[in-house]
């Protein structure tokens, strides 16, 4: 990730913007498996339009639901893999099956030519719902953009001026849901800058 920062943003004194974000697929991949692996929000809540049929089920329209997408991004056999190491390249193969015309099964996972050791996720994952934590459509959050923006904005800072790590590094942090996924106990992290 530094390395794909440091090529990036050498140009412009390692400042980023917005026009940089094409020439990061791997900052993307990182960004995409923190929201999988750590996801901020539980879900997200929806008011049904009009009547849904789900299996023997009839919800109604006016029907209030919330959709958790924390099952569905850590199922191994939608994820292709375990879902509890972090594995950013599963994103870019996800990325490179995208750009194919395939027909595809929406729940199973998909070997991808040049990505040897990761399978693309089940394309269900990619769905706008399931990678965002800021919601899609009417209901999207106002300030997306540029909280997404100040989001990449920072983590490529910190990329590329400091190695952090878990100081100490046994920490037992768990995550609790409030208004937001937040850790218990705040883990206490170094950042050790880096010599340019």
């Amino acid at each position: 990730l530094r390395q794909e920062l440091r090529q990036a943003l050498e140009a412009e004194d390692g400042a980023y913007h917005r026009k940089h974000m094409s020439k990061l697929p791997y900052l993307k991949a990182v960004m995409r498996e923190i929201q999988r692996f750590t996801p901020a929000a539980a879900g997200t809540l929806r008011r049904l339009p009009f009547d849904v049929q789900a299996g023997d089920y009839v919800l109604e329209e006016g029907s209030l639901i919330f959709w958790n997408q924390e099952p569905y991004s850590s199922d191994p056999e939608l994820l292709g893999g375990d879902p509890d190491e972090f594995v950013p390249e599963r994103w870019l193969a996800a990325e490179e099956l995208s750009k194919r015309d395939d027909d595809l099964h929406p729940r199973r996972p998909v070997k991808v030519d040049g990505f040897d050791d990761v399978l693309a996720p089940a394309p269900i994952l990619s769905h706008p719902l399931m990678t965002t934590a800021f919601s899609v459509g009417p209901r999207m959050c106002v300030g997306a953009r540029i909280a997404q923006n100040e989001i990449h904005s920072v983590v490529a800072k910190l990329c590329c001026d400091f190695v952090f790590y878990l100081d100490p590094p046994d920490q037992k942090v768990e995550r609790v849901q409030k208004l937001l996924m937040t850790p218990d106990p705040a883990p206490r992290i170094r950042f050790d800058a880096i010599a340019k």
